[in-house]
């Protein structure tokens, strides 16, 4: 199974430690690194994380010759990267694995094992709840926009997340979809509805999964856990089993510049006893 990056060069330091971490942890695979820039400099990206790729292959991609890359990137880069994550499809066979560049692989896997794994491998009722970028009326629009009923059993919307690529392509009206997506960040179109209706990749391509095939629930042992930290949260708190028991941990850049000197430190520690050669770096001050 291949594996699929958004990255853009704020998040360079992170990007140099997660493929130092792949280069580590991950089975031989093909890494689609994906620069979300306007004007990506691939042969740079290339010097920088080539090194790290003596037992992977490394594909470096940016969307630049694509007729409507102008459109997707004029929304911005959150915006953008959140298609890309899609449009890679076009060139991956089967199915990939997205992670984003805060994550950090820390222990060994093999990407094979988990190739039977849809989504994030799990399954979430949003009939009696929303969150910060699920709520019931992007559920309703997506539906109506897609053509299936209405159902609020969705993939859960957390990376690490496995798309099928074949499944994604049986759709020809996908760059027509992906262009809609991204007219959903124009806050223009926003005010039409009733409430806001968010952009969100996982839950536009969980609303096609169920125009083809219906959801099928996981055994909750056999997916790719995960462990965050966005904002608040302490490094020092993490339960010492539940680290041993994810592969992966994502430091959002957030967590970076914003934690106290004492948890960046930590992070860093353990990373060096995890003899990592980079390191956390803030990126403002």
């Amino acid at each position: 199974m291949d594996l699929v990056t958004v990255t853009c060069f704020d998040d360079l330091n992170q990007m140099l430690l997660q493929a130092e971490s792949i280069q580590k942890c991950v089975n031989t695979c093909t890494h689609w690194v994906i620069v979300n820039e306007l004007q990506p400099r691939l042969d740079l990206w290339q010097t920088i994380l080539e090194p790290y790729y003596t037992n992977h292959k490394l594909n470096l991609v940016s969307f630049s010759d694509e007729k409507y890359f102008l459109q997707y990137m004029s929304a911005g880069g959150y915006y953008s990267q959140q298609v890309f994550k899609l449009l890679i499809s076009k060139f991956i066979k089967g199915k990939y694995l997205i992670v984003d560049t805060k994550h950090v692989f820390k222990s060994p896997i093999n990407l094979n094992d988990y190739s039977e794994q849809h989504g994030n491998g799990l399954i979430t009722d949003y009939s009696k709840f929303e969150t910060v970028n699920v709520n019931h009326v992007t559920i309703r629009v997506y539906a109506k926009k897609i053509g299936i009923p209405v159902s609020y059993l969705h993939l859960d919307c957390l990376c690490p997340y496995v798309i099928d690529g074949d499944l994604l392509n049986q759709d020809d009206s996908l760059d027509k979809l992906l262009r809609w997506l991204i007219s959903l960040g124009n806050s223009k179109y926003q005010t039409t509805f009733k409430n806001p209706v968010h952009v969100n990749e996982y839950l536009l391509y969980s609303t096609l999964v169920q125009k083809y095939k219906p959801l099928k629930e996981q055994s909750l042992n056999k997916r790719i856990k995960s462990i965050y930290l966005w904002n608040n949260e302490k490094f020092s708190l993490i339960d010492a089993d539940q680290l041993n028991e994810c592969p992966l941990i994502g430091f959002h850049r957030n967590w970076i510049n914003n934690c106290s000197d004492e948890e960046l430190n930590l992070a860093n520690e353990w990373l060096d006893k995890l003899q990592f050669k980079n390191k956390l770096i803030r990126t403002k001050q």
